[in-house]
């Protein structure tokens, strides 16, 4: 007589339904029957007959618990051929043992499977965060790329080592979207998979200065390292000490009149300490000056003033009024793109001017450094700068894009 045979149990989630399929080679079956007993006690568990054709039959979530060992048998019913109202049950089909898990985490650890991802580099390591409730252990995984548009480009050996998931995808393009994804298998066939999660790569390519040149020298049987790195040497008779790292050239001049060039876009980082006023720094290629220079005014504030003769478009620009003392530290930055320049001055009092806190990081403690001008819910703000990126709001800022932050104090 015929009897069905079980097909294989990948370890089911008990708390969820899941089907336990059969083959049945004989007459058409209405009903089957599924029995399921403890594997450890032999107590049964599970006794259940349905009326279908299909060959299969749905557990129902919770019919077991997860953790255990458990051993199935089906049976059939079809017609009886000498009584076609009547059933006769077929043999019970061999005995198959399977066992349930509590469904695995499996993810992409550091990555959020529902937002994109950025990536610096042209190499990302990617590592797996796994974990099993009833230590299922992983037998095998593979990684894989996808492209923007979710198409397949290539994937990677697979892997058998359970202490080390990572992986490192190599040749990224820059500004480009990817989809990365893991798979994998546990010791008793669940199947696992992180899903397609975006990442957007986006790098810096290095600047010519920063890259390395290697030559050969095979009769000398040594290799010439070169590079877009030039020294520039000061060109005068006079010599300098340092104090702090910085340069003393009290009552002196630097002049750098060879081996540079400036052209293009560019940016100038000027420190100083015990800053004499007046002239302080000149560029000129000989037909055309950028120069700084500093004085006090009659509010008795310091401006600087950056002067530009740059052919038909000459133009001076003054930073703000600053309050500075002699021991401050100061920083100038001048920035040129285009024919557009901009000017920048901080010093030891830029951070925290009255109740504002100044700067790309927000303040230590939001009591120094809140400022109010009403309570409405969209206050009045005094600004001093025109450039400045403001935050309103009683918590702090997550990113650090923000020049000031506002919060009212409690």
């Amino acid at each position: 007589m015929a009897k069905p045979i079980i097909k294989k149990i990948v370890p089911p989630d008990a708390t969820k339904p899941f089907d336990i399929a059969f083959w049945w080679n004989g007459e058409r079956s209405y009903y089957n029957r599924v029995v399921i007993y403890d594997n450890q006690t032999n107590t049964k568990k599970y006794d259940n007959k349905v009326e279908t054709y299909n060959l299969y039959q749905t557990i129902a979530a919770n019919s077991l618990t997860n953790g255990g060992a458990w051993v199935a048998q089906i049976s059939v019913f079809h017609k009886d051929p000498n009584n076609t109202s009547q059933f006769i049950e077929s043999e019970l089909s061999d005995k198959y043992v399977f066992v349930t898990r509590t469904t695995p985490a499996f993810s992409f650890s550091g990555l959020d499977a529902n937002s994109q991802n950025n990536v610096t580099t042209s190499s990302y390591q990617v590592s797996i965060a796994y974990e099993s409730k009833e230590k299922e252990p992983i037998e095998s995984y593979i990684f894989y790329l996808y492209d923007a548009s979710k198409k397949f480009l290539f994937n990677s050996d697979r892997f058998t080592d359970r202490y080390n998931l990572t992986y490192t995808y190599r040749g990224l393009d820059n500004m480009t979207n990817y989809y990365v994804q893991c798979r994998a298998i546990t010791h008793n066939g669940i199947e696992l998979d992180t899903g397609l999660v975006l990442i957007h790569v986006k790098y810096a390519n290095p600047s010519n200065y920063s890259r390395i040149y290697a030559t050969p020298i095979p009769d000398r049987g040594c290799i010439e390292i070169g590079s877009n790195l030039i020294v520039i040497e000061y060109t005068g008779n006079d010599t300098f000490t340092y104090n702090d790292s910085l340069i003393n050239l009290t009552d002196k001049k630097l002049y750098y009149n060879e081996g540079w060039m400036i052209q293009d876009d560019f940016t100038i980082i000027l420190k100083m300490k015990y800053m004499e006023y007046g002239h302080l720094f000149t560029i000129s290629n000989g037909i055309n000056d950028i120069s700084l220079s500093a004085r006090v005014y009659a509010d008795a504030k310091t401006r600087f003033k950056l002067k530009v003769t740059n052919g038909m478009n000459n133009y001076i620009l003054y930073s703000n009024a600053i309050d500075l003392n002699y021991e401050d530290d100061i920083v100038v930055g001048i920035h040129r793109k285009g024919d557009v320049y901009a000017l920048k001055v901080l010093t030891d009092n830029s951070e925290a001017t009255g109740d504002y806190w100044w700067g790309t990081n927000t303040p230590v403690s939001a009591a120094d450094y809140d400022k109010w001008i009403d309570t409405n819910d969209n206050p009045t703000v005094e600004k001093k700068y025109d450039d400045l990126i403001e935050t309103i709001g009683d918590d702090e800022p997550t990113g650090t894009n923000n020049d000031i932050w506002l919060s009212k104090t409690t």
